[in-house]
Order: C-alpha cells, then sequence, then structure tokens
C-alpha cells in the first residue's frame, strides 16, 4: 500500500467515487479525465484505509 495501511477484514463497500463516475457517459471523456482518476484513486485508498469500526 502506498502511503498508509490496509485495514485487514472485508472490502469495504462504500465509495465516494466509482469507476462509473470517471466513466462519465461510458466514454471516458478526456475532458476532466485527469481529476476524475484522481478522486477514485482517492476515494480507493481512503475506503481501503479507513477504520472498519468507524
Amino acid at each position: 500500500m502506498l502511503g498508509g495501511v490496509v485495514r485487514e477484514g472485508a472490502a469495504p463497500t462504500g465509495f465516494g467515487v466509482t469507476i462509473a463516475d470517471v466513466a462519465v457517459d461510458g466514454s471516458f471523456p478526456a475532458a476532466g479525465y485527469e481529476d476524475r482518476v484522481r478522486a477514485w484513486a482517492g476515494s480507493t485508498l481512503a475506503a481501503w484505509s479507513a477504520d472498519p469500526t468507524g
């Protein structure tokens, strides 16, 4: 894991940004793509790094 600790146990189920958000309408438009991918990556890291007990 880059820059953090991955929690043990069940995989997270709630992500703030998903690949569907990156894809927009399925076409993965270039406009804003980098920002959407960065938001998705940040959301993924946050979900996996979160304390599962809240």
